[in-house]
């Protein structure tokens, strides 16, 4: 399961790709991953996710700098997994159903700030 869901960087294929390169990678790669796999790949980026938009509210510019995508790029980002736990779990499984509901908590904020 853990192999299902972590994002193996081969030196000599991913040495010069950008983070939104690697993260679509990791996108496909979850896409074929069993539902007990995605799960756990929910549960870890929602935690990530709650990370980072905290960050970049509380340390506007220095959060910014400490990670390598752009706001712009995190927000695609968390949404193409809330997509695809939407598509493999359904929409009304409670781990995609708060996934997203965190997602949409994030983009609101967002938008007041």
């Amino acid at each position: 399961m853990v192999q299902d869901v972590t994002f193996i960087k081969k030196p000599t294929q991913h040495a010069n790709i950008t983070w939104r390169e690697k993260k679509s990678l990791y996108l496909n790669q979850i896409r074929t991953v069993k539902a007990e796999s995605l799960t756990v790949v929910a549960c870890d980026k929602m935690t990530n996710m709650e990370s980072y938009f905290t960050a970049v509210q509380t340390m506007p510019g220095v959060a910014e700098k400490a990670f390598k995508g752009t706001y712009g790029d995190y927000l695609w980002y968390y949404s193409e997994i809330g997509k695809i736990l939407a598509d493999t779990l359904g929409v009304h499984s409670a781990i995609s159903r708060d996934y997203n509901s965190q997602l949409t908590n994030h983009k609101k904020m967002a938008a007041i700030a």
